[in-house]
């Protein structure tokens, strides 16, 4: 906006009348793609959004994607305590698999006008999105197996939710490889709970 259009003018003004038509076009415009997109309407670039759909969309996949890139330092940690070769490469390739994950949504969000380089690179801790429950150590096998079953549950409920819902085409079609490959990981997880409760810890 130009900069007279950040401070609201006193009311009665020409300024303030402007103003008032510009926010009714902005809540008209939003409104009618909500109502498109209610109707089943899907979006396949940018220029279709409005400011507010953007939005909520940078925040969505910002989240999706710190998630995915922040569960890869502990899972990396612990799975050097796997007891084997083969359930190490396991782990690994799930940690390829979250890592890939976390592309998809910064690559989407390059295409929104975000840097990526930045995002990844740039940001300090704190400017990042992701529960809380990645900032802690996975300091063993089975910690790990855990953290896979329960993290990669929540992921599928949520990511499967947004699968379903979302209107933006370009998101839909990628997450469809991002569920196939949660549910091994939650299979991987699970698995592994039941054989470890099965030993007695």
């Amino acid at each position: 906006l130009p900069p007279f259009l950040l401070t609201p003018s006193p009311p009665g003004t020409y300024l303030a009348a402007f103003e008032r038509a510009f926010d009714r076009r902005e809540t008209m415009e939003e409104q009618e793609l909500k109502q498109r997109v209610q109707a089943g309407y899907i979006l396949e670039s940018p220029e279709e959004m409005t400011e507010g759909y953007r939005s909520a969309l940078v925040t969505q996949l910002l989240v999706q994607a710190d998630t995915e890139l922040m569960s890869a330092p502990a899972s990396w940690g612990a799975a050097q305590h796997a007891p084997s070769t083969n359930t190490q490469v396991s782990a690994v390739a799930i940690i390829q698999d979250e890592l890939a994950h976390a592309n998809i949504a910064y690559r989407l969000l390059e295409d929104l006008g975000l840097d990526k380089e930045r995002l990844v690179y740039g940001r300090e801790p704190r400017e990042f999105k992701h529960p809380y429950g990645f900032d802690q150590p996975l300091e063993s096998w089975a910690e790990l197996v855990v953290a896979n079953g329960f993290f990669d549950r929540a992921g599928i409920t949520l990511l499967g939710d947004v699968h379903r819902n979302t209107s933006y085409g370009p998101l839909k079609r990628a997450l469809v490889k991002v569920d196939l490959e949660e549910t091994f990981h939650l299979r991987h997880g699970e698995g592994w709970m039941r054989r470890l409760a099965g030993a007695g810890g």
